[in-house]
């Protein structure tokens, strides 16, 4: 078993759980998307209101799921810029483009600790309010992973945070970060009981 220390985020709970009122008022509307062949697509709805906070309101989670199938769900849902993988060949992209008219664009986030990053960033709290909310409800593949996510464990009592624990999903935590990406540019976080070396770094027990 994981022990709490190598679970990624602890911070996440019913703090963050919040749909939109009738009254909230929002600045943009964007999305972010994980291609997945035999593992889910994940592709999310989030708008941004005018406090600056991103809320999270609309999920499409689906294994097999080929491009139409996601870019069906996206025309339902409305348009608004998708932010993927920066892996994506571009010539694939270009074809999603012309093809369907889909607003494609490339995440400006690759590394595994940036993304970590820009979450955490999110889901902190200042002044007791995070800058991140779900609808636990209408997302609840994206809730299941911000509770499981938990990373590996190099050694007894201590996580390398370079990569999670095996078998576990992280196509909702990826497809929040692209668009994440697109908002914060790697707002600084200052971690609490991890210690950075480099590139890598690994987070023991308190």
């Amino acid at each position: 078993d994981v022990s709490l220390e190598g679970i990624a985020f602890e911070e996440f709970g019913a703090v963050h759980n919040r749909r939109p009122t009738e009254d909230t008022v929002f600045q943009k509307t964007l999305y972010g998307i994980d291609f997945g062949a035999t593992s889910p697509t994940a592709l999310y709805e989030a708008k941004v209101d005018l406090s600056g906070r991103v809320w999270f309101t609309r999920e499409f989670y689906k294994r097999n799921a080929d491009d139409y199938d996601w870019i069906q769900q996206l025309a339902e849902w409305g348009g608004g810029p998708v932010y993927c993988d920066p892996s994506r060949a571009e010539s694939e992209m270009a074809e999603l483009r012309r093809r369907y008219g889909v607003n494609l664009k490339r995440a400006t986030v690759k590394r595994f600790d940036d993304r970590v990053r820009l979450w955490r960033n999110r889901l902190a709290l200042r002044d007791g309010v995070p800058q991140l909310f779900i609808d636990f409800g209408a997302c609840p593949n994206l809730v299941s992973e911000l509770n499981n996510l938990a990373f590996a464990q190099a050694r007894i009592g201590e996580y390398a945070v370079d990569r999670w624990e095996a078998g576990t999903n992280d196509h909702g935590f990826d497809s929040g970060a692209y668009l994440l990406s697109a908002l914060d540019r790697f707002a600084e976080y200052r971690p609490t009981s991890v210690n950075w070396f480099g590139r890598e770094f690994q987070a023991g027990r308190v």
